[in-house]
């Protein structure tokens, strides 16, 4: 009997000594095997912050952003079944944003023709064309008031991005005649802008003094450069010239696709140049200087862009 103690005290001590925990891991923190798989596998949504299925669309906005950029860096220390989002920092940060009101306005890109000073050096006057023309002109001048074309658009591109800051993101080519920038440039800028429209401000001029009215230029679908923004550029010019020609009451001359604009063959957004008038008709002269004229004009313009992107109120 007293061997038979013996061996049994011995059993109770080698059973004892395997349930033990091991030195300086505490009590429950590992499982293996089949138990561990269980866990991971079967996790509740809830209890592991993943939220169910159908839940995910109206509560992952901005407000949550902020938190899975902040649990992200510690991803690698987290429990297993803990859920984290795995899109890269540009996508997260967009998640939920809704557009700003800027962001929803429509880009336009305003080019008061011409400058100060003529810059006669040649520029392609298309992407890779060998044709080449006079990088920007002067522009013409006013038989009876004498006032430069350059001077003229300048004045009612001013008083365009003032009507149009409301409703529209304005990308203006310059706001000064001192400048130096080519109509390639010009076009390039506004391609820059990502504008959704480019308006060119010009006025007119012809050898005949009897000549008056507003033309609206726009690029030509025959023209390899431009044949994808004509149809756009066209509808814009039809919406717009409709508005402005009602607003002035003055002589149409039309609407006139042209291929040989460097400014029309370097955009890659649609565009239309605006002539006011002719500068070489004197009635019509005095008429563009008078500055009830220049805002019917600009009036005539915001309702056509209104009109085009269909704002009200």
């Amino acid at each position: 009997m007293r061997r038979l103690s013996v061996i049994l005290a011995i059993c109770l001590t080698l059973v004892c000594t395997g349930c033990a925990p091991a030195a300086g891991q505490p009590s429950g923190e590992r499982e293996t095997g089949a138990a561990a798989a269980l866990t991971e596998e079967n996790a509740s949504p809830l209890s592991t912050g993943a939220a169910p299925p159908g839940d995910i669309a109206e509560s992952d906005t901005a407000d949550s952003v902020t938190g899975v950029l902040d649990n992200t860096a510690g991803a690698d220390m987290a429990p297993k079944g803990t859920a984290f989002r795995t899109e890269s920092p540009e996508i997260i940060a967009s998640a939920g944003n809704t557009a700003s009101s800027a962001a929803d306005k429509p880009i336009i890109c305003i080019d008061a023709g011409h400058q100060g000073k003529g810059n006669n050096d040649k520029e392609p006057v298309a992407p890779g064309s060998k044709a080449m023309k006079p990088k920007v002109s002067s522009g013409t001048r006013g038989v009876a008031t004498g006032k430069p074309e350059y001077k003229l658009t300048l004045e009612v591109a001013l008083k365009l991005e003032k009507a149009l800051d409301n409703d529209y993101k304005v990308e203006m080519i310059r706001r000064s005649n001192e400048v130096n920038i080519s109509n390639r440039e010009r076009a390039i800028q506004c391609n820059k802008a990502d504008s959704d429209l480019i308006l060119r401000i010009h006025a007119d001029g012809s050898d005949s003094s009897g000549v008056q009215g507003m033309s609206f230029l726009y690029p030509s679908a025959k023209s390899r450069y431009t044949k994808d923004i004509t149809q756009e550029s066209l509808a814009a010019a039809k919406v717009l010239s409709e508005a402005i020609l009602r607003e002035t009451g003055a002589k149409s001359q039309g609407l006139k696709p042209r291929d040989d604009l460097t400014g029309f063959n370097w955009s890659k957004v649609p565009s239309v140049l605006i002539e006011m008038g002719f500068m070489t008709n004197r009635k019509e002269d005095r008429l563009l200087s008078m500055p009830e004229y220049q805002d019917k004009i600009v009036k005539g313009i915001k309702a056509g862009l209104d009109a085009y992107y269909k704002k009200s109120g």
